[in-house]
């Protein structure tokens, strides 16, 4: 009789911590989240004007920032770093309020990470508007391995133009909306702004993440046949998991 209660008490026992093995699996969470320091490779503040327009810049988003300090805001349930925006384009497009031209660097290459990561969370938008799906620009990923992944960025997909403009499209099918605000010069316009937040799955999660480089697409250089300037595509934030 002993000898049988002993074996209840040790098999009671097992299943007590198999169980709370198996809570504490369900409770565990999600993989940090980590932030890209893009600050030494800005072609923009959050405060200065863009395309040459008085009034468009990002100066919204960053809030009341603490002086001295890298502003950061939650969107969509990721954090991110607001370090200012890197712009690409073919070369040169056009300002929308003086039609002047406007140049703009075709890349910007070796922007380190040094992380792994499932996921790659990528807040952008763009100037100016393109066709349905045209590519307007990519980011490279570089692993550690020597490999590389192309992500592109296009329109409707990943990006739509940053001023709301009814023409410009509201639906993208590869991203969220994660934020809408507004600057000067959009405000001039009679429209608001937004940045949309697209999310890659890393196809390679357990090799480090070495680099990236963000290269212009497709699209030609200046202004288009109806008018408007080149589309110029910008990240805001990048963020990993």
């Amino acid at each position: 009789m002993l000898h049988h209660r002993t074996f209840l008490v040790a098999a009671a026992a097992l299943a007590l911590c198999t169980l709370t093995t198996v809570g504490r699996a369900a409770d565990a969470p999600a993989s940090p989240y980590f932030q890209v320091d893009l600050s030494k490779f800005i072609t923009h503040t959050l405060y200065e004007p863009q395309m040459k327009t008085p009034g468009c810049d990002l100066s919204n988003l960053a809030g009341a920032a603490v002086a001295n300090a890298t502003p950061r805001k939650k969107l969509n349930g990721v954090l991110f770093r607001l370090d200012g925006i890197i712009l690409v384009g073919p070369g040169e497009t056009i300002s929308g309020s003086t039609g002047e031209p406007v140049p703009v660097v075709k890349k910007v290459e070796n922007i380190p990470i040094g992380h792994k990561a499932e996921r790659l969370y990528f807040l952008h938008a763009t100037h100016w508007g393109a066709d349905n799906g045209a590519k307007i620009g990519a980011y490279v990923i570089h692993y550690a391995d020597g490999t590389k992944e192309e992500i592109p960025i296009r329109y409707g997909m990943e990006v739509l133009d940053w001023w709301a403009f009814k023409e410009r499209g509201s639906e993208v099918t590869n991203a969220e909306v994660a934020w809408t605000g507004s600057c000067e010069a959009a405000e001039r316009n009679m429209v608001s702004t937004r940045l949309f937040m697209t999310t890659w799955k890393n196809p390679h999660p357990d090799v480090e993440i070495k680099s990236f480089d963000m290269v212009t697409g497709d699209q030609p250089s200046r202004s288009l046949p109806n008018g408007q300037g080149s589309p110029a595509p910008f990240l805001v934030a990048l963020s990993g998991q």
